[in-house]
């Protein structure tokens, strides 16, 4: 039984990690050699998202008693994905549409990995921290970029939208 009880405090701790993780790359990582931010993104998410599946899988088949924390949220992203996938299934260019079909369904799972991962308050003030500090970091960097001094990607030159004059 304290084995069990081991190794939900492991795994739950290494799905928080993951998590939080997650939160900070998604925001801050940049290949200079992909000129697109999506691509990288998308790439992030994945990566995580199965990471924290299969964590979260884990977790909750090795505790006893494990339920699903239901809250006043969730109906209202239930209709959403509903209404997602009716989109879907109507589009004129459905490749597309799988695609970003995968990152928003991907981010509703995140959203559910950590509402059901966070019991204690300060598990949630650090996650509102590690939010907070990613954006304001992003915010930092997008004022360097809009004033030309972008230190990452210099060699693709200035937008013509933020060109300063």
């Amino acid at each position: 039984m304290e084995n069990g009880i081991l190794n939900d405090t492991f795994y739950k701790k290494m799905l928080l990690t993951n998590l939080k993780l997650f939160i900070i790359f998604i925001s801050l990582f940049i290949y200079r050699y992909i000129y697109e931010f999506r691509i990288n993104q998308e790439m992030i998410l994945k990566l995580f998202i199965i990471i924290s599946i299969i964590l979260w899988m884990i977790q909750f088949l090795s505790v006893e008693g494990a339920t699903w924390n239901k809250n006043k949220t969730n109906l209202p992203i239930y209709l959403f994905i509903i209404i997602l996938s009716l989109s879907l299934l109507i589009s004129n260019a459905i490749r597309v549409s799988f695609g970003d079909y995968i990152i928003v369904i991907s981010y509703i799972i995140l959203y559910f990995l950590i509402i059901n991962s966070i019991s204690q308050k300060k598990e949630f003030n650090s996650f509102i921290r590690i939010f907070f500090i990613t954006s304001f970091l992003v915010s930092i960097y997008a004022l360097i970029q809009y004033y030309g001094f972008d230190p990452f990607l210099n060699k693709l030159g200035c937008l013509t939208s933020t060109k300063i004059k």
